[in-house]
This record gives structure tokens, C-alpha cells and sequence, in this order.
């Protein structure tokens, strides 16, 4: 990997760390829904925008995403990473 882009993902890792970003598995479930979402948009529009459909992926993979968070939000292992993190800022 580059060396800039070791440096951008370490600075954004650092940044969510303690959110529910931080958690890898949401990171990139989030970052994909964000992506294909976002093209799923664009073609819908320039294609046939006189019939939107782009909601329906948008809804049903928001509902996965939302209780992927949620998931990892009230996970007994998320709190035991928590106070492992406050315990011990910079480390765990």
C-alpha cells in the first residue's frame, strides 16, 4: 500500500476509533453501502429518471446497515473495548 494512503487510513481509523465506525466489519459494510448506493443513483438518474427506483436498495440495505450498527453499538464486546480504550488511551 502507499505510503500516503497508510497514513490517510491510519488517520481515519484514529479518528472513528471510538464510534461505531471504528468497528472494521461496519466500516466497510457502511463505506460499500455508501458506494454502490451512490453509482445505483446515478444510473437510476441518467437512465430513466422519469421512474425512480434507487429508494428500494437504498431502503433495504439502510435497514441491514441500521441494525449492523446497532449491533455493534450495544455489543457486549464493543463496551469491553471501551473501557479497555479509556483505561488505557492510545493503547488497546
Amino acid at each position: 500500500m502507499p505510503n500516503f494512503l497508510s497514513r490517510s487510513y491510519a488517520a481515519t481509523r484514529e479518528f472513528v476509533a471510538d464510534t461505531t465506525l471504528g468497528d472494521t466489519g461496519f466500516f466497510f459494510h457502511f463505506s460499500a453501502y455508501v458506494l454502490v448506493n451512490a453509482i445505483l443513483i446515478a444510473i437510476n438518474l441518467l437512465t430513466t429518471p422519469d421512474r425512480l427506483w434507487f429508494y428500494w436498495p437504498l431502503l433495504g440495505w439502510g435497514i441491514g446497515i441500521l441494525a449492523h450498527g446497532l449491533a455493534v453499538k450495544f455489543s457486549a464486546e464493543e463496551r469491553v473495548r471501551r473501557r479497555a480504550r479509556s483505561r488505557h488511551p492510545g493503547g488497546a
